[in-house]
């Protein structure tokens, strides 16, 4: 069985950088979200602050990430809930040398990442039974040109890839597209 979400949260982040190698992200969020099975739908809202601390002198950009945030729902038909969570992990590049784009080298970002929440969140599967997330587990590549965005015609995404989240307690597996990092170069 599968449980298939969309949601769209637009929002709003402000890079701020405390030193040349530390830099704090605060973020506030608003949208909607609807589950495919049962068309419950509901609005979304979540804000915190990333960090990031780049080790000076690193050669691939090794770095030390972290967020803080808050956020919940507001459900159709369904228990409204909120929580919070906080994440630690790491980020860096891998330069691929003889690989290029338009005589621009790309590199291979990664990250990797740990997630703890303040309570448990609840999905409910197909069947009704209670899919109980307490922590996640993320590891994530891209492949981004080192020198500015991609240039594909009018759409012009920092990086491309791909992230896997997963709770090692439960059978929680999730897939996330990375068009951008938490923090520009």
């Amino acid at each position: 069985d599968n449980l298939g979400t969309f949601s769209f949260t637009p929002g709003v982040e402000l890079e701020v950088p405390v030193t040349r190698d530390f830099y704090l992200r605060p973020f506030a969020h608003l949208g909607w979200g609807i589950e495919s099975e049962t068309n419950s739908s509901a609005w979304i809202w979540f804000g915190g602050i990333k960090s990031r601390y780049r080790f000076p002198g690193s050669e691939n950009n090794l770095a030390i990430i972290g967020n803080l945030y808050y956020g919940g729902f507001k459900a159709s038909e369904a228990k409204s809930d909120d929580m919070g969570g906080l994440g630690l992990g790491l980020e860096g590049s891998i330069p691929l040398g003889s690989r290029s784009y338009r005589e621009t080298t790309v590199d291979l970002d990664w990250h990797a990442m740990y997630t703890h929440f303040s309570n448990e969140a609840v999905f409910t599967t197909p069947d009704d039974d209670a899919l109980l997330v307490e922590q996640l587990y993320e590891f994530g590549l891209a492949l981004s040109p080192r020198d500015g965005p991609w240039d594909l015609w009018l759409w012009k995404p920092e990086r491309l890839g791909l992230a896997v989240k997963w709770d090692p307690s439960t059978d929680f597996l999730g897939l996330t597209i990375n068009f951008t990092s938490w923090f520009r170069r």
